[in-house]
């Protein structure tokens, strides 16, 4: 416990800018447990910190799935801090077409991740919990806009 609550101290030093040496846009190496599977079914968790460019373009186009309160990702786009994300990372952990986000943050409900989303500042941290789709279901597409 001590050591995740320095882990997250010094996150939130790196998004309030106390790292000065580090540019805009930095990819922020997090400890295996912010990128491990968090869930069976392969549930992972995607930590972004918004800077660079792309600091306000998530890249991601999904909509409310009324029978189950998440998100469902219905394109991804890129440049974007998803697409940044898939690049960086393997296969199992990229965000794809038909997975389903059910958290945003410590946010449930569609409406509320939407709007939570929505709301972020430069700089802050984003935390999605995705839930991989059927790969039968599955569109593996990124569109570069």
């Amino acid at each position: 416990e001590i050591h995740l609550r320095s882990c997250l101290r010094g996150l939130a030093l790196v998004a309030q800018g106390h790292y000065p040496m580090m540019a805009a846009g930095t990819q922020v190496m997090l400890p295996a447990a912010f990128t491990n599977q968090v869930g069976g079914g392969g549930t992972f968790e995607v930590w972004l910190l918004r800077t660079g460019l792309q600091w306000n373009t998530l890249g991601i186009l999904a909509s409310a799935d009324e029978g189950s309160d998440t998100l469902i990702v219905d394109e991804v786009r890129g440049p974007s801090l998803i697409s940044t994300w898939n690049t960086s990372h393997p296969e199992a952990l990229n965000v794809k077409p038909g997975d389903r986000i059910s958290l945003v943050n410590d946010v449930i409900g569609a409406e509320a991740m939407l709007k939570e989303i929505k709301d972020q500042r430069p700089g802050s941290f984003l935390r999605l919990v995705v839930e991989p789709a059927d790969d039968s279901d599955k569109d593996y597409s990124v569109l570069n806009a």
